[in-house]
């Protein structure tokens, strides 16, 4: 929230609930049977998002309008990795991967890359998530708005 109200603009990808993508992810762990492990963690994302969704829009003053966006979108299927992303197309940028195992209980690799000495895999990984958000669905909240009357 408090970088909304700096003026954020943060987009959040995850997969959709109602699709195959914690089926998948189960495939890729060590333990098969993990698909109620993920889709519990899953569900109390998506609670996660509604309630900052939800509490963000009531904080907002009547009649004025939002300094930050928060859009959310979901995907199909789960990525083999996942990706932060910050201030992605200027100067400064820095993207975190972080590239999940497969089969085997093991550290997850995670890495920092900076716009301006990774070029390439910088720019690779921020075009990847450029693509996924073209291709997923919007989320739309489930949690009714109270709206301040003013």
């Amino acid at each position: 929230r408090e970088r909304l109200k700096d003026g954020a603009h943060i987009r959040v990808l995850i997969s959709e609930p109602e699709s195959s993508a914690t089926q998948m992810a189960s495939l890729r762990s060590e333990d098969p049977d993990e698909g109620i492990y993920f889709n519990k963690r899953l569900a109390a994302t998506i609670q996660d998002i509604e309630y900052l969704h939800k509490t963000w829009m009531e904080y907002q003053p009547s009649g004025k309008s939002m300094k930050g966006v928060l859009e959310v979108r979901l995907l199909q299927y789960a990525p083999s990795f996942s990706v932060l992303v910050f201030n992605g197309n200027q100067p400064q940028g820095k993207v975190i991967v972080e590239l999940y195992a497969h089969k085997t209980f093991m550290e997850t690799a995670v890495f920092t890359l900076n716009s301006q000495k990774d070029g390439n895999w910088y720019e690779y990984f921020v075009s990847q998530f450029e693509v996924m958000w073209k291709e997923a669905k919007k989320w739309e909240p489930k949690l009714p708005v109270n709206q301040k009357a003013g």
